[in-house]
């Protein structure tokens, strides 16, 4: 299975959905990937070994959905994700990073 990315997808800037699921091998994510600027929707449902994710995702503007459901691996995630303005949905079912928020999302704690 997909265990690593180039970081060179970041350079993919029209790029809007990016649909991971299931890739088990995957333990982290370029910085690169804070280069997407028309990313709508990350979808990483059934990563567990993503052991933590990139600051950089923060920069992502246009993110609307961030599905990190499965990700058992991920303790934490970056304060930078409380700058996703456009944020509406994110899911973290199965994810230990559930309960550890940083106080940035704390707006999405159930």
């Amino acid at each position: 299975g997909l265990s690593s990315l180039p970081e060179s997808l970041g350079k993919l800037g029209s790029l809007q959905t990016l649909n991971l699921r299931d890739c088990e091998g995957l333990s982290t994510l370029p910085e690169s990937l804070g280069g997407l600027g028309s990313l709508q929707a990350l979808k990483l449902w059934g990563c567990s070994g993503l052991s933590s994710l990139p600051e950089s995702l923060g920069g992502l503007g246009s993110l609307q959905t961030l599905n990190l459901w499965g990700c058992s691996g991920l303790s934490s995630l970056p304060e930078s994700l409380g700058g996703l303005g456009s944020l509406q949905t994110l899911y973290l079912a199965g994810c230990p990073a559930r309960d550890a928020l940083p106080e940035s999302l704390r707006r999405f704690a159930c």
